[in-house]
């Protein structure tokens, strides 16, 4: 469990690094406060589930998102905003 809580902290901080360069290269307040919402909801799912950010995780979240009842629009709408996000990471 302890493991768990050490990446969601190192998580939190990525996503504000992520957000502060999203802000520096000029991307609109309101895309920043989508991109807050959107991978806010992602890191909690990954935690609530005991899930790790890696490909099983992505495709419990998508499955998750889909169940919910969510039309195919939102569902995209969520994951692009956490490729942007994990792509940003991987870099």
């Amino acid at each position: 469990m302890k493991k768990i809580q050490k990446s969601a902290v190192r998580f939190d901080s990525l996503k504000q690094d992520f957000l502060d360069d999203k802000k520096y290269s000029g991307t609109a307040e309101a895309t920043l406060n989508g991109y807050r919402y959107d991978i806010t909801r992602f890191l909690k799912f990954l935690s609530d589930e005991q899930l790790a950010v890696n490909e099983a995780g992505f495709k419990r979240y998508v499955i998750h998102l889909t169940d919910s009842g969510m039309t195919a629009n939102s569902v995209n709408h969520y994951i692009r905003s956490v490729k942007v996000f994990l792509y940003w990471c991987m870099e």
